[in-house]
């Protein structure tokens, strides 16, 4: 398989955390004009105030996009480099599962958040996940 093949998931979770980033940069801007929060606010982060709970769901959204994640990414870089594990096909699929279901979780997470759907979503991308780095070490065992 391509480089491009494997670039690609990596890619489209790479823009939608920039894309997440901004959802949180405007939350942020519209709740500091708003009032709800202050600038010393800044200063610790914390946002956790009942009268604006969108700005907790986006700052948390955020930070769950800087977690699992970057054990994608590493699992990728290391198929990536490696000439034999990139002709594996099903980590390819992983992967793509895992992208799929964490922008799914995402999608619930900022709009109507259901919790049985974004769990369901949030367990399936991380049993993707899981799989993916199980699968990964031993197809790395086996060479």
């Amino acid at each position: 398989m391509s480089s491009l093949s494997w670039a690609l998931p990596v890619i489209i979770m790479m823009l939608f955390s920039i894309i997440s980033i901004f959802i949180t940069l405007f939350a942020r801007i519209h709740a500091l004009r708003k009032g709800n929060i202050s600038v010393d606010d800044f200063k610790t982060m914390d946002f956790c105030k009942k009268d604006n709970p969108w700005l907790e769901v986006s700052s948390r959204h955020l930070n769950n996009l800087f977690q699992t994640p970057v054990l994608f990414y590493f699992s990728f870089l290391i198929i990536m480099l490696d000439q034999a594990l990139s002709s594996v096909a099903y980590l390819l699929v992983l992967g793509w599962i895992f992208v799929a279901f964490k922008i799914i979780n995402s999608i619930i997470h900022l709009t109507f958040n259901n919790l049985a759907l974004r769990l369901m979503s949030f367990l399936i991308a991380n049993a993707a996940l899981f799989t993916l780095i199980v699968m990964l070490l031993i197809e790395i065992v086996k060479h």
